[in-house]
C-alpha cells in the first residue's frame, strides 16, 4: 500500500500529538453509529453502513411520533409536549447527522490541524498550556458522555416500573406491541437504541466541535504566553553563548530571538484563523441544526475564544517599550489581526460565543 492510499484509508491518526489524543475516544462512538469510517476499510462498507443506521435508527422514531400525533386528536397536553420534545431532540439529528456521514473527509481534515508542525511547537514552559486544554477536551467529554449514560438508561428502563405496559414514549405503530410480551420487549429495545443513535452520536460529535474550538483557543493561549516571555527566552536563549560571542554579537542575537518568536506568533494565529474557518466549513450545517439541543456544550467550548478578545490588551501590558522599532511593528500586526474576535457561527449566521448563550 502506497503512502498516499494509507493515508486515505487513515481514518484515526496515530500520531503521538497532544493535541490530538483526546479526540480518539470521541470517533469510537461515532465509528459504532456510523459518522465516522474505520481504518482500512473501503469507503463504500461505510456509506452501506451509514446509510444503513440512518435508515434504522435515526429516521423511524421521529417519523412514527409526528404519524401519532397527527393520527389522534384527542391526546392530552402532556403526551403531546412528550412527543414534541421526542421529535425536536431526536428528529433533529436526521438533519445533523447526514452532512457528517456524508462528507467524513471534512472532519478529518479539521482534526489533521492538531498535527500541524506550528501547533505542536511551543516552548517547555508553555507545555502545561498544552495539556491543560486537552485534558479539558477529554475531561468534558467524559462528564457529558456519563450524563447522556445515565439519563439514557434511566429514560429507557423506566417502563420496566410501571404497572401497566407502556414505552418510552408516544408514537404509532403499525401493530399492537402490548399483545405479546416479547414483541413488547422488542419494541422498548428497539426504542432505545433509536435514541442511543441521538444519545451517543451527539455526546462525541458536540464534544468533538467543542474539544476542537477549545484547541484553537489554547493556541491563543500559547501566543500570548509567547509574547508575555519574548524577552525572557530571548535571555534564555543568549545566555548559552556567554563567553562565546562579542557583547555586540550577543546583543544582535538577542534582538534577532525576539523577532524570530514575534513572527512566529503571526504565522501561529494566521493558521488559528484558518483552523477556526475550517472547523466552521465542516460542522456550519450540524450546528444549526443541533444549536437549540446542545447550546450548552458547544458554547462551553466557544467562551474559550474569549482569551482572544483580550489580545490586544496583553500585548500592551508586555513590555513592548524595551523592544527595538522592528519587534514593535511586528506587535502592531499581531494587534490589528486581534481586533477582529475569534467567532464560530452557526449556519452562518448565529454567534456561537457567552452573549448567544446567556440570550438562549
Amino acid at each position: 500500500m502506497s503512502l498516499r492510499e494509507r493515508h486515505s484509508s487513515m481514518w484515526i491518526s496515530d500520531t503521538n500529538s497532544i493535541l490530538y489524543q483526546p479526540f480518539r475516544m470521541m470517533l469510537r462512538p461515532m465509528q459504532a453509529y456510523g459518522m465516522y469510517p474505520v481504518n482500512y476499510l473501503p469507503k463504500w462498507v461505510y456509506y452501506l453502513y451509514a446509510g444503513f443506521l440512518h435508515a434504522t435508527l435515526t429516521l423511524p422514531v421521529p417519523i412514527l411520533v409526528l404519524v401519532y400525533l397527527f393520527a389522534n386528536n384527542d391526546l392530552s397536553a402532556r403526551i403531546v409536549m412528550d412527543a414534541l420534545f421526542m421529535f425536536s431532540e431526536i428528529g433533529i439529528t436526521i438533519f445533523k447527522y447526514v452532512t457528517v456521514r456524508l462528507y467524513p473527509e471534512n472532519t478529518r481534515r479539521s482534526l489533521e490541524w492538531l498535527e500541524n508542525d506550528m501547533f505542536n511547537s511551543y516552548y517547555n514552559d508553555h507545555k502545561k498550556i498544552v495539556q491543560q486544554t486537552s485534558r479539558m477536551c477529554r475531561n468534558t467529554y467524559i462528564w457529558f458522555l456519563i450524563t447522556c449514560m445515565i439519563t439514557l438508561f434511566s429514560w429507557g428502563i423506566r417502563p420496566v416500573f410501571y404497572e401497566e405496559k407502556r414505552l418510552q414514549t408516544a408514537l404509532w405503530l403499525p401493530y399492537d406491541p402490548f399483545n405479546n410480551s416479547y414483541i413488547y420487549y422488542c419494541t422498548l429495545f428497539y426504542i432505545f437504541l433509536c435514541v442511543s443513535n441521538a444519545g451517543f452520536g451527539n455526546s462525541s460529535m458536540d464534544c468533538l466541535v467543542a474539544g476542537l474550538v477549545c484547541q484553537a483557543a489554547g493556541q491563543i493561549k500559547l501566543i500570548k504566553s509567547t509574547l508575555r516571555d519574548v524577552i525572557k527566552h530571548a535571555d534564555e536563549h543568549v545566555s548559552k553563548f556567554s563567553g562565546k560571542l562579542t557583547k555586540d554579537e550577543i546583543i544582535i542575537l538577542r534582538k534577532q530571538h525576539m523577532y524570530d518568536d514575534i513572527c512566529q506568533c503571526v504565522d501561529r494565529y494566521n493558521l488559528v484563523k484558518e483552523f477556526v474557518n475550517d472547523i466552521e466549513d465542516t460542522f456550519s450545517a450540524a450546528l444549526f441544526w443541533q444549536f437549540g439541543a446542545s447550546v450548552f456544550v458547544i458554547c462551553l467550548g466557544c467562551v474559550q475564544f474569549f482569551f482572544s478578545d483580550t489580545l490586544i490588551i496583553d500585548i500592551y501590558i508586555t513590555n513592548w517599550f524595551d523592544l527595538d522599532q522592528k519587534c514593535q511593528k511586528a506587535y502592531l500586526t499581531i494587534m490589528e489581526n486581534g481586533k477582529k474576535p475569534l467567532v464560530i457561527k452557526a449556519g452562518k449566521v448565529v454567534d456561537l460565543s457567552l452573549d448567544t448563550f446567556a440570550t438562549v
